[in-house]
């Protein structure tokens, strides 16, 4: 696992590259996350709302909430 310390700057890199529209690599990043993980971090007006537009199946949004 990698330490808070680590994680703190990576995402304060994050945040800059965002600020500076650098967000290519971003996508890299989350094509590793596997697909439960990703909806589960979503809020849930987020999940709503991608149930709305077909991007989550009514099942995984009820996993969720």
């Amino acid at each position: 696992m990698h330490s808070d310390k680590l994680l703190e700057v990576v995402l304060d890199q994050i945040q800059q590259d965002i600020k500076d529209g650098e967000v290519a690599y971003l996508f890299d990043i989350l094509e590793i996350i596997d697909r439960d993980t990703l909806v589960g971090f979503l809020s849930y007006s987020r999940l709503d709302s991608a149930l709305e537009q077909g991007l989550i199946t009514g099942e995984e949004h009820e996993q969720v909430v």
